[in-house]
């Protein structure tokens, strides 16, 4: 198998991708043959971020050169995963390349954000400071403002 893996971290965790959120975005065709490509070999190079939310990979396929993909997963408002794939074969985006790459990785890496549940909750706000105290305008101002006004009403 000719992978390699940055960082090499061998623990997997509660939140990687499971076979389900993996469909939601990849058919069933591409999620299939990603796998026979996970297990051939054919993902050849892969960068997974220290948050594993970000991978870059490089993934034998049909042609010579192999085509590259950039996967970003991450969760919404809701707290569901979110998977975008893009990659440089005709397809472009969650394809077999992207599946192959995420299934060869989340065997061997922490992927994805956590679950909201998982997530620590925001360090409590600080209260706004106070609004800037109004400082009184010069006597000379007030005094034209007081003129000026009692020139329009007149």
């Amino acid at each position: 198998m000719n992978l390699m893996l940055f960082p090499v971290s061998q623990q997997r965790s509660d939140h990687v991708p499971s076979d389900a959120e993996l469909a939601r975005f990849i058919p069933a065709n591409a999620l299939a043959a990603g796998r026979a490509y996970a297990q051939a070999g054919r993902v050849l190079r892969m960068e997974v971020s220290e948050d594993g939310t970000r991978i870059q990979a490089d993934t034998l396929g049909s042609r010579r050169k192999p085509y590259s993909e950039n996967i970003v997963l991450r969760r919404d408002v809701h707290g569901a995963l979110r998977i975008v794939g893009l990659c440089t074969c005709p397809i472009h985006s969650n394809c077999k390349h992207v599946a192959a790459v995420l299934i060869s990785a989340r065997s061997r890496h922490r992927l994805g954000p956590p679950p909201l549940d998982h997530v620590a909750p925001p360090a409590p706000q600080r209260p706004p400071p106070p609004p800037p105290r109004e400082e009184p305008l010069p006597y000379a101002l007030t005094h034209w403002l007081a003129e000026l006004d009692a020139g329009q009403q007149a």
